[in-house]
């Protein structure tokens, strides 16, 4: 039999009515903080996606261009450290010294200026900046003579391999003299390569504080304030800018000449006594003996043949110097890419230069327009322009005529002549009316009367340094 709950009653068991139940279902519901239950929604199915699109394959065209690109990269990497490997072989210096050497009283005495006029009067140089062109770079060729038992005993060719790499050629003394001088100029337009030699006994002044009014040997300036005292001389001198130096220790000759494979030398029957010795010479004994006519010179023998002037005079020596130095760019011409690696891995340890890496970079880029080219040469001072004179320690030397040799050299490089540019013209007097007039007063005076002075006479040689 079914019993009867009365209403507000709570059922046995702890059990609920459905209206209890849903009063505490919503009592739970509006519990502050919370939402209300949102009825569940029924699934949507998302529309079918669209199918994707095949991958576009790269044309052959751009794939070879991407690696043509990555490969180019990688070349200009590998050249960048290939040079920068080159260049660090180079020793670099700006050409100054930290003291002063000197020169001692007994060197160099022997010149011989029989039959030039001779000069007592103050050296007439160049006023103003030295004359520059874009398109020119000039380079100082410095030959120094750090001499070493290897190159200079009578014997020396017998122990020539003390040459190869030692301190002798690769290490550069501050107290070395140059011996000699070669202004090379390279017209970047054109690409021509000019040569100018610098006889060494051209007297200069010093171009130094307390050293006024003295005058000595060109290539002495080296010893008494390295390349920069020299680079600056020949610009104030000679009045064309030089841009760098390069030095080379005359003992590197050996190696250099070498490292091409030899040159080729076409001698007189003079030179060729001389080398043998069957004629008083001042080379050093050769090894195999040499005949008139061209003859294939080893790095010793051709620097023999660059020192001799026993034969002869130092404006022939200058010359031989300079045709080694052409038939060694002959050699270079013909040269391997192999050839060339090890050549520059001879000769640039021998170099010391105050050009910077960038510098020979850039230079560089310019060589291969210079390949093949046939360098044209002189020698300064021209002859017949120049006397002589007595400077430092009663040495003699050559009194150049400064004015017509700028003008040679200037004619030489840039094909023009400025030389009155540089050298101050005497203004005549004005006369003493234009005087009065020029200081307000009133009336013109009369001319000074000249006084009574010793006649005038006709200059002669000895009055200029370009005499006979």
């Amino acid at each position: 039999p079914l019993s009867i709950i009365p209403a507000g009653s709570a059922p046995a068991g702890g059990a609920c009515t459905r209206n209890q139940s849903d009063k505490m279902m919503e009592q739970q519901n509006n519990t502050p903080g919370q939402m209300p239950p949102t009825a569940p929604e029924s699934p949507v199915t998302a529309p079918d996606a669209p199918a994707a699109a095949p991958k576009k394959r790269r044309p052959l065209w751009q794939k070879l261009l991407l690696v043509f690109v990555i490969a180019l990269v990688a070349l200009v990497a590998l050249a960048a450290a290939y040079v920068n490997g080159k260049l660090d072989l180079i020793h670099y210096s700006d050409g100054t010294v930290e003291e002063m050497g000197t020169i001692d009283a007994g060197e160099d005495q022997d010149l011989d200026t029989t039959g030039l006029a001779h000069n007592e009067e103050e050296m007439v140089m160049p006023e103003g900046s030295p004359f520059a062109d874009d398109n020119v770079l000039n380079i100082l060729l410095i030959s120094t003579d750090e001499r070493t038992e290897a190159v200079n005993d009578w014997d020396a060719f017998t122990h020539l391999n003390q040459l190869d790499g030692t301190r002798a050629t690769t290490e550069f003394s501050e107290n070395a003299r140059a011996d000699s001088l070669i202004l090379c100029s390279l017209n970047i337009e054109q690409n021509t390569i000019k040569l100018i030699s610098i006889e060494r006994a051209t007297g200069v002044p010093i171009l130094l504080e307390g050293y006024e009014d003295q005058y000595d040997w060109i290539t002495h300036t080296f010893r008494y304030g390295g390349a920069k005292l020299t680079m600056d001389t020949v610009e104030d001198c000679f009045n064309v800018q030089v841009d760098h130096y390069v030095r080379f220790n005359f003992n590197s000759f050996v190696q250099i000449v070498d490292a091409v494979g030899g040159v080729d030398i076409r001698l007189t029957e003079q030179e060729a006594k001389a080398l043998n010795w069957e004629v008083p010479s001042n080379s050093m004994l050769i090894v195999n003996k040499v005949e008139p006519g061209l003859n294939h010179f080893d790095g010793y023998t051709a620097l023999q043949y660059a020192r001799l002037r026993a034969i002869d005079d130092d404006w022939h020596r200058i010359q031989r110097q300079r045709t080694v130095i052409q038939a060694v760019l002959d050699q270079v011409q013909h040269a391997s890419v192999a050839e060339l690696n090890d050549l520059l891995n001879t000769v640039l340890p021998l170099v010391q230069t105050n050009f910077t890496k960038s510098e020979i970079a850039a230079l560089m880029l310019q060589i291969p327009g210079f390949l093949g080219a046939t360098a044209q040469q002189m020698s300064v001072p021209v002859q017949g322009t120049y006397g002589s004179r007595i400077g430092m320690d009663n040495r003699q030397m050559y009194d150049p005529d400064w004015s017509e040799n700028i003008r040679l050299i200037h004619q030489f490089l840039y094909g023009r002549d400025a030389t009155r540019d540089w050298f101050a013209t005497p203004t005549p007097e004005p006369e003493v009316e234009e005087d009065a007039v020029l200081y307000g007063q009133e009336e013109p005076q009369p001319a000074a009367t000249a006084q009574p002075g010793p006649e005038p006479r006709e200059p002669s040689a000895a009055d200029s340094p370009g005499g006979e």
